[in-house]
């Protein structure tokens, strides 16, 4: 705060805006601690009582108030010292600023006549008190030795007008009064003395320290602008020479740019020469393992081929059968177990496909009466097992899709609405 009261300062030009910013923080203090109250609890103890927010407290709250507040007078008034030139500016006229003055006038009145009232309340306080004590001399019959020249005893009226009695007092004497008038005189005539023996100097000083002021802005000024062209021409040298550097170190880049490409292209050659060695001496390998594993499996792969040889003439002698017979008719024992009992033998008719041409190789024979006997019993139930099972299994993928899609359009739908557009 006493910062800013510096700098409002410096910018207005004049004490006054600091002056009334005061004032109105000591009326709001003084606002502030009208509801304060000094009670005494049952033990005696002294405390404070706020009527507005009930708070109570030990301590008398006008000590850290009022002690922020003298330190800032202090403060103002240490900077009317350091800046008379600005002490004595008067204020700028201005209508309002001449009626918040006349009101904050009129309080300060309205204070003096309270602050002179009880003034006259204490002093009538004090001169009872030292009435009394009067009182009390005169009955002891003593003055004090150092006080009989000043002081003399006299007969005068006190009490109210209406009802006065005479007393005998204590009063200063003649002679003091005008050694006292004498020292008071004395006092203004050495101050007045010194105001015109000292007031030539205080005004040189002044003088001085405004001259001396003006020398020092500008001083700075020619520091400063002598900085700021120094600094642009080293600026100016620093990016010269940056632009020196990398034109001088371009052709040794460009240089070491073709040198590391071509490094590239031989590493790139190397790894296509070290690929193709690979790769030779892998088959080279693969082909040496195969030489061995066909001398190891010679004799087994004689004998499945004379086998394969053996079943292709089997095959072939079997088409040449059935072309000349096409169907053939067999009675041939039961295959099934649980119906051994009961059927033991059956007669199974195969027949090969016929074309335009005669047999068809490519397929195989039909099985005339494979829908006839006990097993066609097993293929029906099987195949209604299986028709349930794919059923049910195809349910269950479905509702699986349809729940997954439904989770996928509410994430969409959620995203969607996230979006700002």
């Amino acid at each position: 705060d006493l910062v800013d009261y510096y700098r409002q300062i410096q910018e207005e030009g004049g004490f006054w805006t600091v002056e009334d910013a005061l004032a109105e923080l000591e009326e709001h203090i003084r606002q502030d601690l009208a509801d304060w109250q000094e009670l005494f609890d049952e033990r005696g103890a002294k405390f404070y009582y706020n009527r507005q927010t009930e708070e109570s407290r030990f301590d008398d709250p006008r000590h850290a108030v009022y002690h922020s507040l003298y330190t800032r007078i202090k403060l103002v008034g240490k900077m009317r010292e350091h800046l008379p030139h600005l002490a004595n500016v008067p204020r700028p006229e201005d209508p309002a600023i001449e009626r918040e003055r006349q009101r904050v006038r009129k309080e300060e009145e309205e204070q003096v006549a309270v602050a002179i009232k009880m003034q006259s309340a204490m002093r009538m306080m004090v001169a009872r008190r030292r009435a009394q004590a009067a009182r009390d001399r005169r009955m002891a019959n003593i003055l004090p030795p150092s006080q009989k020249e000043d002081l003399r005893l006299c007969l005068r009226r006190t009490g109210h007008a209406s009802a006065f009695q005479e007393d005998l007092v204590l009063s200063v004497t003649t002679p003091r009064r005008r050694q006292l008038a004498v020292m008071r005189l004395q006092a203004f005539y050495r101050g007045t003395l010194a105001r015109i023996r000292y007031r030539p100097m205080v005004e040189h000083y002044r003088r001085r320290k405004r001259k001396a002021t003006k020398i020092q802005r500008w001083w700075r000024l020619y520091w400063s602008t002598k900085w700021i062209r120094d600094e642009i021409k080293k600026r100016r040298v620093e990016f010269v020479l940056n632009v020196q550097r990398k034109w001088e170190s371009l052709p040794d880049l460009l240089f070491f740019r073709e040198l590391y490409e071509k490094h590239q292209e031989w590493k790139r050659y190397m790894l296509r020469c070290v690929v193709r060695i690979q790769s030779f001496v892998r088959g080279v390998r693969s082909r040496v393992a195969t030489r061995k594993k066909r001398e190891l499996y010679n004799a087994t792969i004689t004998t499945i081929k004379r086998y394969a040889r053996t079943a292709s003439a089997q095959r072939e002698l079997q088409f040449l059968f059935l072309q000349s017979e096409p169907v053939q008719v067999l009675f041939t024992p039961s295959q099934n177990t649980q119906a051994l009992g009961l059927v033991p033998w059956s007669f199974r008719a195969f027949m090969m496909p016929v074309g335009r041409r005669g047999l068809l190789r490519s397929c195989r024979a039909q099985d005339l009466l494979a829908g006839c006997g006990e097993g066609n019993l097993e293929t029906i139930a099987a195949t209604v097992i299986q028709k349930w099972a794919r059923g049910k299994q195809g349910r269950r993928e479905f509702e699986q899709a349809r729940k997954a899609a439904r989770e996928e359009a509410r994430r969409i739908a959620k995203e969607k609405a996230k979006l700002p557009f």
